[in-house]
């Protein structure tokens, strides 16, 4: 017996449920997809920015260095043209030829070092709880305290 109130389903109405279904299951492919695309985008940013920071801290320290490089190179060179100056002053020279380029004559030391004396260092401050516990000791040392055991 039918009860009445139900229709059957037709199978047009079957099929467009399911064609819904398979929309959604396709929708929520592309949705998880694009969440991927998107925390690997967001991971590269950030590696990026890590990277970008480190390169910057390089690139600082070998700012650094070449300056230090240039600044050694150039005291080098100005005192082993000053050595080899004087060096070639001493061999032949012809009457009458100046030097190509002047430099500024180094002092020369008189033999004769100071020696300093060694600095001896200052005791650490005394703190107020330090100077407390000194106290106590000293005043029990005074009243004549028992020995301690070991130490007679």
């Amino acid at each position: 017996m039918k009860k009445p109130g139900r229709k059957k389903r037709s199978p047009k109405v079957i099929t467009r449920v399911e064609f819904l279904r398979m929309q959604l299951v396709a929708a929520e492919a592309v949705w998880k997809d694009a969440k991927e695309q998107f925390s690997r985008a967001k991971r590269r940013r950030k590696l990026a920015k890590l990277l970008a920071r480190r390169a910057k801290t390089d690139v600082k320290r070998a700012k650094g260095q070449f300056a230090k490089a240039r600044e050694a190179l150039a005291w080098a060179e100005t005192h082993e043209s000053t050595a080899t100056r004087q060096v070639a002053r001493r061999k032949t020279r012809k009457p009458g030829t100046a030097p190509k380029a002047t430099f500024a004559k180094k002092k020369i030391s008189k033999g004769v070092r100071l020696v300093r004396a060694p600095k001896i260092a200052e005791p650490p401050p005394v703190t107020v709880l330090a100077e407390a516990v000194i106290r106590e000791g000293n005043d029990l040392v005074s009243q004549g305290s028992p020995p301690i055991p070991g130490q007679e």
